[in-house]
């Protein structure tokens, strides 16, 4: 499916520019010349499954098209993962050839017989936030159809934020594939450099976690984001907070700016356009796109007909059957707000405390960069709450400590109210998300 895509955008645009990064540019028609050679060499190795480990993203992308062409299963595998992770993760998912550079496919291009009794699958990790990674499989086909085509949006150019081997790297993917534009792959993802690739490459749409979107507004001023090209500005992966889409909406007062609900065994599930955090209450009544909600004990569940194909490696799930996606979420009277993980709440003297919740109020002060919530043991009550807070450069840290002392006092119960604040340089990212453990 993905490969057929190619080959009608190659046709059709075949000097318009596909994928851009600092050192290469890719044509729609060299994208699919350089496939078509990847894909010669998998046929003569003759192997299921391929992992891609480490791989340049540019050479990555073309392997997925190449994979797909020939009927093979491909996975990219977290580049965080250590040798003996990756074995486990091969051993787990089924025997396949481990790739980190694609060169060793290369091959001239000739007419070779293609299999197509057997379709390739993505397969891709969950971030294992509530427990071990698991491997879900995804048929491309229904990857695809949970991609909008849009008016002008052959014009658009996409940064590629998120790693390949997250969902929503592969979300963007299908986007620019289905949509014809341009996919412009940065450096880094430091706000460095996706600033010069931004500047570089002109790019008008971007999707992020709240997290860097929230260090991104930060760092620039009025002045400077105003010569920014950016029309599409697409929260996800985290909890949408006020604080930063009122930012962001200040400094891109004519962007269009979304936060996106989706997760990798259901996929892309909903988008929320208001400038509020949270989704509306009534999307619990009604199917929202391809997808149904319901919460059961605080925690969302979702259901779609475009889901995965199945776990490869756990308990059988298939489209169509409800999900826990291991989000608490609180309803409101007209509004669902998104409170944290199960895995992450806190029990103060037999009540739950919602660490999402903590945080807005703290990230919603003046001069707070970023905030970690998490619970700490205590002899009496079980746990306490407790937050690390990483300030705005050249912020007097006792200035910000009372501001932070007088928001808990007016904004949050005496079960939420944080019994110990640590103030430090940087709070740790990964994949442009807070690290919880």
């Amino acid at each position: 499916m993905i490969y057929k895509k190619l080959e009608e955008a190659s046709s059709k645009l075949k000097d318009e520019i596909f994928i851009v990064n600092e050192n290469s540019v890719f044509t729609y028609g060299k994208a699919k010349k350089y496939v078509d050679q990847i894909a010669s060499g998998m046929i003569r190795r003759e192997r299921q499954r391929l992992y891609l480990y480490r791989v340049d993203p540019v050479w990555a992308l073309l392997a997925l098209f190449a994979a797909e062409k020939v009927g093979m299963d491909a996975c990219v595998l977290n580049a965080d993962y250590s040798e003996s992770q990756v074995s486990e993760a091969v051993e787990r998912v089924g025997d396949g050839l481990v790739l980190k550079n694609v060169d060793r496919l290369m091959a001239e291009e000739r007419d070779q017989a293609v299999d197509t009794s057997y379709v390739g699958h993505l397969v891709v990790f969950t971030t294992g936030t509530t427990g071990p990674p698991k491997a879900v499989r995804y048929r491309w086909e229904d990857l695809l159809s949970q991609g909008h085509v849009r008016s002008g949006e052959e014009e658009r150019r996409w940064l590629l934020f998120y790693p390949l081997s997250h969902f929503a790297g592969i979300q963007v993917l299908v986007h620019v594939l289905k949509n014809k534009s341009t996919l412009v792959i940065p450096d880094s993802r430091d706000h460095e450099d996706v600033l010069q690739a931004i500047r570089d490459h002109r790019v008008t749409s971007m999707s992020a976690t709240p997290t860097f979107w929230r260090l991104f507004a930060g760092r620039i001023s009025s002045d400077e984001a105003q010569t920014l090209p950016l029309k599409d500005i697409t929260l996800g992966g985290e909890a949408a907070t006020r604080d930063v889409l009122d930012q962001l909406r200040g400094l891109f007062p004519d962007a269009s700016i979304s936060h996106v609900y989706a997760t990798t065994e259901v996929g892309s599930c909903f988008s929320v356009r208001d400038g509020k955090p949270g989704f509306p209450k009534e999307f619990l009544n009604r199917t929202v796109g391809n997808v149904d909600l319901k919460v059961e004990d605080d925690e969302l569940y979702v259901r779609s007909s475009k889901s995965m194909e199945g776990y490869i490696d756990h308990e059988e799930k298939k489209s169509g059957e409800w999900i826990a996606t291991g989000d608490l979420v609180e309803i409101g009277e007209e509004r669902v707000f998104f409170r944290g993980r199960t895995s992450n709440s806190i029990n103060v003297g037999g009540v739950k405390v919602y660490p999402l919740k903590v945080e807005e109020a703290i990230l919603s002060v003046s001069g707070v960069q970023a905030a970690r919530v998490r619970g700490e043991s205590n002899p009496i009550t079980g746990e306490v709450v407790t937050v690390d807070i990483e300030p705005s450069r050249g912020i007097d840290e006792k200035e910000l400590r009372n501001k932070i002392e007088s928001k808990f006092k007016k904004e949050l119960s005496r079960y939420e109210q944080p019994r110990k604040v640590r103030v430090l340089d940087h709070i740790e990212r990964k994949n442009g998300k807070i690290t919880r453990q």
